[in-house]
């Protein structure tokens, strides 16, 4: 599916001559490469990474396709505690806002690529089990919960997932649930808001 859009501050980096190696070297980029697809998955690094760099913001589980450098899926850019950037306070709308909980789970991201939904976490392709605990992946874990959901294909669904099996620090019961976050046109990079707030569980 060919993709059209904005070009982010990463693609623009990546198709000026610029490689994966540059990315790590010059940006602290941690690369993680699909075993078979041409998709890499792009994340700064919490300390080597220089954390307001506009390239850096938008490297949080973004996955792009390799070679073509076309955007294949996109969370959240990299948010920050209040005070934590402090220059940048002012530019926060406090006329137009909304506030919601944040759980204690793992970012999840939902696309569909080469005919196939995919089920993406920060740094893996879901293709890794949970916890070294269960033999359950990632997209085994997710998808049987969205699978009958009405999806657009042109959208990458983000969601924060907890469940017993990736327990940060918060314990969750038995019967897991995502709570969903948004969605992005990939036409146009821009966040819609999703009108549930839990795909599964209880």
């Amino acid at each position: 599916m060919t993709r059209n859009f904005a070009m982010l501050q990463v693609q623009r980096y990546l198709t000026a001559g610029k490689s994966l190696d540059d990315l790590r070297s010059e940006l602290g980029i941690r690369v993680a490469e699909h075993p078979t697809d041409p998709l890499v998955i792009l994340n700064y690094d919490q300390i080597d990474s220089p954390k307001t760099h506009p390239v850096v913001r938008e490297c949080r589980g973004v996955t792009l396709e390799r070679g073509t450098w076309n955007l294949v899926a996109k969370a959240f850019d990299r948010f920050f505690d209040w005070g934590e950037v402090a220059n940048e306070a002012h530019l926060f709308d406090w006329s137009d806002f909304t506030c919601q909980s944040k759980e204690d789970g793992s970012l999840v991201l939902v696309y569909h690529y080469q005919g196939q939904w995919r089920v993406n976490t920060r740094g893996s392709f879901g293709l890794d089990p949970v916890a070294r605990s269960v033999s359950v992946t990632w997209h085994e874990l997710v998808w049987p919960r969205i699978q009958h959901a009405e999806l657009d294909c042109n959208r990458t669904y983000v969601f924060e997932l907890t469940s017993p099996h990736n327990r940060i620090v918060r314990h969750y019961d038995a019967q897991q649930f995502i709570s969903s976050r948004c969605s992005r046109a990939a036409s146009s990079c821009r966040q819609a808001r999703l009108m549930s707030s839990r795909i599964g569980g209880p």
